[in-house]
């Protein structure tokens, strides 16, 4: 998320960072803190059921806004990765140091909180946050982020039209077939995250290259915007209101909540184009933007997550009931943005400071054995 901050702006400094797609950023990790308290919710409340009550429903729709607020992110990337043609090693793997160290850090302190009484394979999902994918859209954005030089390769060797039918195509797939055919077949299309975030990658590249007109123009922007918030919402009240005529599958009302939904592509994209505009430069904004890998990673830490988002939950309900939840529920997720934010805070001006050291002396080190390995396999005839 943030790791690519620096390089967004193709200047390789903060100062000159407009803030209006840094402001889009902090809007959308406060819509994936909302759906994550709300996924909580799933379970004991049974969000994925269909409900006559407006009040339940609205828990229910809002749990889509995590994954609008995760294509918000990897829109914002896609744009300008589209021009920078190298990958960030250097930032890449800090990431990776701090997704293990935070990770690590809060397996010592929950292990003392509660006397060693924590599930094994949570230890060892905790030791191993990025293979074990605690949050799937990290370890998918680091596989993205390397394979996108590659992706680059394609774009710059097509023409307008090769480039025109890659887009269609991964469209019509993993877009259009992949969402008719996922229900009556299993994955026919071997539709995955990753792949859809390619098909994704593609689309905007074809935007900023050979129809920059259209992204630039906020009457068809704020058009697209609002038709498909309103398309998303009517599809999920759809959804829900076939399934109190007819019940007939087990998602219910959260089976929108995919890759290849493409109202988050759609609402995504025309968000960010709309953000390029706002011409602003706020310190705080920029600021609070650059914590958003930090506040991902330890709201949604596997083990806060399981052992503690729950009993605040209670706590909630015991004392205002459950017939309104929407109502606690966004005021708990702002309480947890902005703990979550403090907490980044600190983390970025100590630890932080010794992760990076390492991170990057660590980098040269792979960088000159790769090297090495390279210089070897070259070397065989």
């Amino acid at each position: 998320m943030d790791a690519l901050a620096k390089e967004q702006n193709g200047t390789g400094g903060r100062a000159a960072r407009d803030s209006g797609v840094e402001l889009l950023k902090v809007i959308a990790i406060f819509l994936i803190v909302v759906s994550h308290v709300l996924q909580t919710l799933d379970g004991p409340m049974s969000l994925d059921r269909e409900t006559a009550d407006p009040w339940r429903f609205s828990l229910s729709f809002f749990r889509y806004t995590g994954f609008v607020g995760n294509m918000i992110f990897f829109v914002s990337s896609a744009w300008f990765l589209v021009d920078r043609d190298a990958t960030a090693k250097r930032k890449l793997l800090r990431m990776v140091v701090d997704i293990w160290t935070v990770s690590v850090l809060i397996l010592a302190a929950v292990l003392a909180i509660r006397g060693g009484n924590v599930a094994g394979d949570k230890i060892f999902a905790s030791l191993l946050p990025t293979t074990a994918s605690n949050n799937w859209f990290l370890t998918c954005y680091l596989l993205f982020c390397l394979a996108h030089p590659f992706l680059n390769l394609i774009i710059r060797n097509v023409d307008q039209r090769g480039l025109l039918r890659i887009v269609l195509a991964m469209t019509g797939l993993y877009f259009v077939l992949s969402i008719a055919v996922s229900y009556h077949f299993w994955n026919v299309l071997y539709q995955n995250d990753l792949i859809v975030w390619i098909a994704v990658y593609f689309i905007v590249a074809y935007f900023k290259k050979y129809a920059r007109g259209a992204a630039e123009s906020t009457k068809a922007n704020v058009l697209v915007l609002l038709s498909s918030v309103a398309g998303l919402f009517l599809l999920v009240w759809a959804t829900n209101f076939s399934l109190l005529r007819d019940p007939f599958s087990s998602d219910g009302l959260l089976r929108w909540i995919r890759s290849d939904n493409l109202f988050f592509v759609l609402i995504a994209f025309s968000s960010l184009n709309l953000a390029r505009k706002w011409k602003f430069h706020s310190v705080w904004v920029n600021r609070v933007s650059g914590l958003s890998l930090l506040i991902y990673i330890i709201h949604e830490n596997l083990l806060l997550r399981e052992y503690y988002r729950y009993p605040v939950w209670q706590a909630i309900f015991r004392a205002f009931g459950t017939d309104r939840a929407i109502l606690w529920a966004l005021p708990f997720a702002a309480a947890l943005f902005l703990a979550v934010l403090l907490v980044s805070a600190l983390y970025a001006l100590t630890v932080q400071r010794a992760t990076r050291r390492f991170a990057d002396w660590l980098c040269g080190k792979l960088e000159k054995g790769c090297a090495r390995l390279e210089d070897r396999l070259l070397r065989i005839r």
